[in-house]
């Protein structure tokens, strides 16, 4: 993937609602969006397990842990927290980002797998099958 499409499938993707999707739950409080980090052991002390090391920065969609060290943007989040390589981390987003899209425009995705994809819209559940169907952009479909 190249620098150009790499800006393209970054662009737009709103960072704390990805960070929350992934399963870390992101607050903002004095200015600063905060949340635990799921990068390191915070231990045994409540006070440590309660603490908000991370810090999401929305307009340069940057990510950090003062705790552990990490950080780095939405690619490397994603590579780190579910122990991706590069380009499972590009389907993730990809399909992230189509997810996103296609909720906004009304109809959800209900699984998507390499050779099928049930979309739910309304009370409507529509399976499209293919020959090696991996990501949502590689078809496309009008519903009327």
């Amino acid at each position: 993937m190249n620098a150009e499409e790499l800006d393209e499938l970054l662009h737009d993707i709103d960072v704390i609602k990805l960070i929350n999707h992934a399963g870390v739950r992101v607050e903002f409080a004095n200015g600063v969006w905060r949340g635990k980090c799921p990068f390191h052991d915070v231990g045994n002390n409540a006070a440590d397990a309660e603490a908000a090391t991370l810090v999401v920065d929305p307009e340069l969609q940057g990510i950090a842990c003062h705790e552990c060290g990490f950080h780095g943007g939405l690619v490397d989040f994603v590579k780190k927290k579910f122990s991706y390589k590069p380009s499972q981390a590009f389907d993730y987003l990809r399909n992230y980002k189509t997810q996103q899209q296609t909720e906004a425009d009304g109809y959800e995705v209900v699984t998507n797998n390499k050779n099928e994809i049930v979309l739910k819209v309304g009370e409507r559940t529509y399976q499209i099958t293919g020959h090696n169907l991996k990501r949502l952009n590689d078809f496309s479909f009008t519903l009327k």
